[in-house]
């Protein structure tokens, strides 16, 4: 499909961006082209294959690996617009694959800063007091493992709600940036360890798009043991009083909320 240097689509991305034309995101006579900030017709079907829920790489790409159609052993319903503007990094990158040189396998690069990138190889996503910092330090003993920023990003926790979705340029400036850069040839990985990732019932829908690969890790206790050690942690630190008027005020406003049944 036309537009720049190209857009790459599925079989099953174009049946679902079809699925959707009749709608405000993807009808072009009801577009309101005037209020948008990318008015190209390449940016209103990206904006239009998001909506539709498809998989959607834009700016330097976030899924292709050398060569770009490998985007499609990850997903099928996937769509990949290519704007690429160091060609001599790319078709190096593209040689460098094609020739049988070392690359690793784990890797799921993206184009940015002119370079291929690996994207983060794994999360530690809970539960608290389970032991997952020491879990993340054992891992960075590791020579090949490094770390990102923090420990803790819990970036992917502002989005507990369906209805506010992580952008794009969210994903890249406040949370990949974190992530130290690895190329491909390095055989390298790193991630991070947030353990309220796992009370967030749609982190894995979003990672996943952003993040394809990228391995869960989760570390469980016993109820009664984690609650205690998290109720000392709190008293040692002076917040317990505080944490738990924070969840009684949560509960009684839900409960007395006009939406309550």
């Amino acid at each position: 499909v036309g537009g720049g240097a190209g857009i790459v689509l599925s079989r099953a991305a174009a049946n679902a961006i079809i699925a959707m034309r009749d709608s405000a995101e993807c009808d072009p006579l009801n577009v309101k082209w005037s209020d948008r900030i990318h008015q190209g017709g390449d940016a209103w079907l990206g904006d239009c294959a998001d909506a539709s829920g498809v998989h959607v790489d834009m700016e330097y790409g976030f899924y292709p690996q050398p060569p770009v159609a490998n985007l499609f052993h990850h997903f099928k319903d996937a769509v990949s617009f290519h704007g690429v503007e160091d060609h001599q990094s790319m078709y190096a990158a593209l040689a460098a694959n094609a020739s049988g040189q070392p690359y690793d396998s784990r890797c799921v690069p993206m184009f940015i800063d002119h370079k291929y990138n690996c994207l983060p190889h794994f999360i530690i996503g809970g539960v608290p007091k389970a032991g997952t910092t020491s879990l993340y330090k054992y891992l960075l003993q590791h020579p090949h493992v490094l770390p990102a920023a923090d420990k803790e990003l819990t970036f992917w926790g502002n989005f507990f709600s369906p209805k506010k979705r992580p952008s794009r340029d969210e994903v890249m400036t406040e949370y990949l940036s974190k992530f130290p850069k690895i190329q491909p040839h390095e055989f390298k990985v790193t991630g991070e360890a947030t353990p309220g990732y796992l009370y967030c019932s749609t982190c894995p829908t979003y990672i996943l798009k952003y993040v394809p690969k990228v391995k869960f890790i989760f570390t469980l206790r016993n109820p009664v043991s984690r609650a205690y050690s998290e109720y000392l942690n709190k008293k040692v630190d002076r917040t317990v009083m505080r944490y738990l008027k924070k969840r009684i005020d949560n509960k009684m406003e839900k409960e007395l909320s006009d939406e309550a049944p």
